[in-house]
């Protein structure tokens, strides 16, 4: 028992407090970054009442063909939507239903 506090009290000792012997990089100031998109295709929006209305958009995906995976939350429910590199509907499953299951 007495070797292993004398082991931790080493341990202790060993990581104390140096600084390091260094000082800090200096800091320069924040500066805005230009960024410039190509829109490929716009789905959704506030004037949107079909299948491209979104209430909580929870994750979004590509897959190799270039196809977009979105899920959308609403209320207690769970939408996907799935829309081709054109920006079209491929398909879409999982809405709020009448009975279970």
């Amino acid at each position: 028992m007495r070797s292993c506090c004398v082991a931790i009290a080493g341990l202790l000792a060993a990581c104390g407090g140096d600084t390091g012997g260094g000082s800090a990089p200096p800091v320069s100031e924040d500066r805005p970054l230009a960024a410039d998109f190509e829109e490929v295709y716009r789905i959704g929006g506030i004037a949107a009442d079909g299948w491209d209305a979104f209430t909580e958009i929870e994750q979004l995906d590509f897959d190799a063909r270039g196809h977009l995976y979105i899920q959308d939350e609403t209320g207690s429910s769970t939408r996907f939507v799935v829309v081709d590199g054109a920006g079209g509907l491929v398909a879409e499953f999982g809405r709020y239903g009448r009975r279970p299951g």
